[in-house]
């Protein structure tokens, strides 16, 4: 079977494809009949498609976030690509292997050397004074198959890949502007840097699609994080003082001033904005 993806699709095509179900509403004609409108998504692209018939029975089978395989045809609707979808069923585990489904094609990731990036990442840990170096240490090296894989929450982080890439490129702007504030301390930045974002490893399933955890819909990323902190915190000693300045660079309030963490936030915002243009700094 031919495995068509988003980019390469032109009007008149006769698609098969698997693809996330971005979302899904259920909407009528004006003479009142049901259709399903969707927007789905692969690794190359998004677009817009429709199901016309049996929309009952195919209500039940998908919803949003799922990965999908999808049958139909390509039309132009007001100038834009899409769907006329004649068949579409969600993925459950490795049903679709023999037709060749890949995660790979839903999901958008980061051509990088993941293991060069985490020996990056290690070399920066080993510059932490103890505990502190121990604590980040057992945390990674515990969590490192996935957090090697997770997105990141930033937008431009939020693909296979992200959350490693996201902290890697923090270290390096880091390194270039660390001696130039030299009046900061260095392991408490860091440490900082770290810990910022750990609740992405209890925010993400590391599913198919890295769907959103059953944790995170009764807990926010920040609070994610801290218990995450603080579980490992538990078994290491660390100075209460130390401890909560980690909390309070998770947590980021502003009512409390630490040129610390206020450091870390700015580096985090500056790759947020600025990541594409990383290499000229």
């Amino acid at each position: 079977m031919k495995i068509s993806q988003i980019e390469s699709f032109k009007v008149g095509d006769s698609i098969r494809g698997f693809f996330i179900c971005d979302k899904k509403i259920n909407k009528n004609t004006r003479l009142g009949d049901p259709y399903i409108d969707l927007l789905i998504k692969d690794s190359s692209g998004v677009i817009r498609c429709k199901i016309w018939s049996n929309v009952d029975f195919y209500n039940s089978k998908i919803q949003e976030g799922s990965p999908i395989a999808v049958k139909g045809n390509i039309i132009s609707y007001n100038g834009q690509l899409e769907i006329d979808i004649k068949h579409i069923n969600t993925i459950v585990k490795d049903e679709y292997n023999l037709y060749g489904f890949d995660r790979k094609l839903i999901i958008k990731s980061f051509n990088k050397n993941i293991q060069s990036i985490w020996n990056d990442l290690e070399s920066n840990i080993s510059k932490i004074p103890k505990p502190l170096n121990k604590l980040i240490s057992k945390i990674y090296r515990k969590n490192k198959e996935k957090i090697s894989i997770i997105p990141h929450y930033d937008n431009s982080y939020n693909l296979k890949h992200g959350y490693i890439n996201k902290i890697n490129n923090v270290l390096t702007i880091n390194s270039k502007l660390s001696s130039i504030y030299n009046n900061l301390d260095i392991s408490k930045i860091l440490t900082g840097i770290f810990v910022k974002d750990l609740g992405c490893i209890d925010y993400f399933n590391d599913d198919m699609t890295f769907s959103i955890s059953d944790k995170s819909k009764y807990l926010n990323l920040d609070i994610l994080g801290i218990n995450l902190l603080n579980s490992f915190c538990a078994d290491i000693e660390i100075n209460e003082d130390v401890k909560l300045y980690l909390n309070h660079v998770i947590s980021n309030k502003i009512e409390y001033h630490d040129l610390e963490s206020e450091y870390i936030d700015m580096i985090f915002k500056i790759d947020s904005k600025f990541n594409n243009n990383l290499e000229s700094l």
